[in-house]
C-alpha cells in the first residue's frame, strides 16, 4: 500500500472532472502558485491492524486549487466535492499487479481565500482508507502420512 501509488490513483480518478487547462502538482507546493493549478499533498497516515490477517491505512491528503477568479475556485472545488462524495471507491494496481481499493472516507472543502499575489484558492482535506489482507504461503496438499513407531 504505497502512498505514492495511491496518490497516482487519486490523481487519475479526479483528472477527468477538472477543467482541461488544470495542471496537477504532486506532493510539493510550488513557490509561486499559478492560475489553474491543483496541488495534492500528503499530510499523514495512520496504519491500523484490524486482526491478525488484515490491516488498513487511513491517509489524509491536502487538496489546494488556485485560480485568478473566485468563481472558478468555488466551481472546481464544488465539482471535486461531488466526485469525492463519502464512500466512493477508487481501484488501482500496485507494482506487483495486486489489486487495491481506496475508499474515500471524507472530503472537506475549505473557505475560498486569497494569496498575497492575488490568486484565489481553496484548501481542502481528503481522507482515504486502504485495506490489505496479509497473504500466507500456500503449501501442496499432504497426500500421505508415514509414522515410524519402532525404536
Amino acid at each position: 500500500m504505497d502512498p505514492l501509488i495511491e496518490l497516482d490513483a487519486i490523481t487519475n480518478y479526479i483528472q477527468p472532472f477538472l477543467p482541461v487547462e488544470t495542471a496537477i502538482e504532486l506532493l510539493n507546493l510550488p513557490e509561486e502558485p499559478y492560475s489553474g493549478m491543483l496541488v495534492l499533498r500528503f499530510l499523514g497516515e495512520e496504519p491500523r491492524m484490524i486482526n491478525s490477517w488484515s490491516s488498513e491505512h487511513i491517509r489524509q491528503w491536502q487538496v489546494i486549487y488556485f485560480h485568478d477568479h473566485i468563481g472558478n475556485v468555488v466551481g472546481v472545488s464544488s465539482q471535486l466535492a461531488k466526485q469525492l462524495i463519502h464512500g466512493i471507491t477508487i481501484p488501482y494496481m500496485d507494482a506487483d499487479r495486486n489489486m487495491w481499493f481506496t475508499r474515500v472516507r471524507a472530503y472537506s472543502v475549505g473557505q475560498p481565500q486569497e494569496t498575497e499575489s492575488g490568486k484565489r484558492f481553496t484548501l481542502s482535506v481528503l481522507e482515504t482508507k486502504t485495506g490489505s489482507v496479509r497473504t500466507s504461503q500456500q503449501y501442496a496438499l499432504m497426500q500421505e502420512y508415514i509414522m515410524n513407531l519402532g525404536g
